[in-house]
């Protein structure tokens, strides 16, 4: 038996009623503004296809100047620096603390040029920043706040820090409370706003029948993730040589492949809509119990592991990364005791502009070269996340001390243990 890396945060019901969706005819206007309305009363809410589309639509109907600077949080989702690469703008990365994930205030104050045009805060992991220092400095400065919080959905009540200029929320196929796709932003500027729903109204809608397909793809996997059944599928493709952890990630994508634009400039169809107005009107009883959980766990593995965000308040524990001084091994072991762990393929660094080397991403390297997520949801029995706590507690505690993992140099140089 094994438990997966990951189960998907959605109910057979949920996935019955999206595929029924997909054969009901509707007004995509109007779905799109109930959802909106849905998600904020304000007025100021967008629905768009995935959050790289809503982010996309943002830097063209922005218009900042080619080569405007894009300050970033570090570690994040690697298409978004893409995005705005594509834009003809210029990505510079800040380093995070390694403990809190939070951007380190004095290296955003020394990335600011007279190039700067926005700051993109990464809330990571399913914790929340605390924002309101980069929020105060952005004022001083004139350059616009964007919260990317597609890790942090804590229900509708939360639509990012009241004063950024604009917040991102996820739903695709792995995050709380998916809808197997779409995207919800809250644009602070009327115009701006304005401006990105009438780009938006040029894009082809989402063929309903790529969303169906979608959820099939995504009710076989939901089906196979139990811990039985995952464990003999994963003893299957093992048998024929196949590296489960690259399938999944492949399978689990949400866009790839060379016509990246293409795909993520359009509108989500009619039955994505009905899905997200459901998911956002649901009681998030599992988001509740995982918080629980969570924070029991945190409190059982004590200060001998670190986990990065561990500290924020709210934390809703969307995935539960640990650092590890050799994270290969220390997956190895967990496999052998039924945890799929994984290293986490999804997260990456923000690479400097070519030719500087200014901008120093030590403590985000640390993170993404030492991180290993932790199977953690809520089917997860009590006595199996404890039992794993066992496990992360014999391989760390034998290896290293509290003191290591504060320490970015000495805990490189105990991964090149041998």
């Amino acid at each position: 038996m094994m438990w997966t890396s990951k189960r998907l945060d959605v109910s057979w019901t949920d996935l019955i009623y999206g595929l029924t969706a997909c054969f009901v005819p509707g007004r995509h206007a109007a779905k799109a503004r109930a959802v909106e309305e849905c998600w904020s009363a304000g007025g100021d809410g967008l629905v768009a296809l995935s959050v790289r589309s809503g982010f996309d639509l943002l830097l063209s109907a922005a218009e900042f100047p080619v080569g405007s600077e894009v300050i970033f949080s570090a570690l994040t989702i690697a298409d978004m620096p893409r995005i705005v690469e594509h834009h003809g703008l210029v990505a510079i990365p800040i380093d995070i603390d390694r403990e809190t994930t939070q951007p380190r205030v004095d290296a955003l104050h020394a990335a600011v040029t007279s190039n700067t045009r926005a700051i993109v805060v990464t809330h990571l992991y399913g914790g929340r920043l605390d924002v309101e220092p980069i929020v105060a400095f952005a004022r001083t400065r004139g350059l616009m706040v964007i919260e990317d919080c597609a890790q942090a959905f804590a229900g509708p009540g939360y639509t990012g820090h009241p004063d950024s200029d604009v917040a991102m929320f996820s739903f695709g196929p792995i995050k709380t409370a998916t809808a197997f796709g779409g995207g919800l932003l809250r644009v602070r500027d009327a115009n701006l706003l304005a401006r990105m729903r009438q780009r938006q109204q040029e894009y082809a809608v989402q063929p309903t029948g790529a969303y169906a397909a979608r959820l099939l793809k995504y009710a076989v996997l939901h089906a196979v993730s139990g811990q039985v059944m995952y464990g003999t599928v994963l003893a299957l493709l093992r048998a024929v040589g196949v590296d489960h952890d690259r399938l999944v990630h492949r399978l689990t994508r949400g866009f790839s492949g060379p016509e990246f634009f293409a795909r993520i400039r359009r509108r989500p169809c009619v039955a994505l809509l009905r899905m997200l107005h459901r998911r956002l009107r649901e009681d998030h009883v599992r988001l509740a119990r995982r918080i629980v959980d969570g924070d029991a766990l945190q409190r059982r593995l004590g200060a001998t592991v670190t986990c990065p965000g561990g500290s924020l308040t709210p934390h809703h524990y969307w995935v539960f990364p640990i650092l590890a001084p050799e994270p290969k091994r220390l997956i190895r072991a967990l496999r052998e005791a039924g945890f799929d762990a994984t290293e986490g393929r999804s997260f990456d660094v923000v690479q400097n502009p070519l030719g500087s080397g200014a901008h120093d991403t030590t403590q985000a390297k640390d993170i993404l070269s030492h991180a290993v997520y932790l199977p953690f949801y809520p089917e997860m029995s009590r006595r199996g996340w404890e039992r794993m706590a066992q496990v992360l507690s014999d391989d760390i505690v034998r290896d290293v001390s509290p003191v290591d993992f504060r320490d970015p140099v000495r805990s490189r140089g105990a991964s090149s243990r041998g």
